[in-house]
């Protein structure tokens, strides 16, 4: 789990610098592979398993996508707080305690999202793998309203 972090944290601190094109061809690319090839338990949840999660018990849907994003199309009952800006909302969040599901379109911006949440202190925030893309490929529903 510490190597994860250390990644995500070098990522987080290096993307910015990065020119888009070149976030797009190799650095975005390699660390979507990573996020998607994690196993269970290094704080991804399956859109199946967050299905049962909701039936069971309270979770807070963290949307970190651009706002055009979620305005586009969302998870109901989502909260939407755009990665950058994650920082200056943290009102916005539940107590440290509370079930954070972080969601972005396929994974990567909710994995530095759920990282930047556990160096907070967040134990259990999670990074929806497959993201608002998985969810829409499962043809669960979704809302355009805020």
């Amino acid at each position: 789990m510490k190597r994860v972090l250390v990644i995500l944290l070098v990522a987080m601190l290096v993307l910015p610098v990065i020119p888009i094109a070149a976030q797009d061809d190799a650095v975005v690319s390699r660390l979507e592979e990573y996020n998607e090839n994690l196993p269970q338990g290094y704080g991804v949840i399956s859109v199946e398993d967050l299905l049962v999660k909701m039936a069971e018990e309270d979770v807070f849907l963290l949307d970190v996508r651009q706002p055009e994003e979620y305005e586009a199309g969302h998870i109901p009952d989502s909260v939407s707080v755009p990665l950058r800006t994650l920082g200056e909302n943290l009102d916005v969040l539940p107590s440290f305690d509370a079930q954070i599901i972080v969601i972005c379109q396929g994974g990567f911006r909710a994995m530095i999202g759920m990282t930047s949440l556990h160096v907070l202190g967040y134990e259990n925030a999670f990074d929806l793998k497959g993201g608002y893309g998985a969810w829409v490929a499962e043809e669960l529903d979704v809302t355009t309203e805020a």
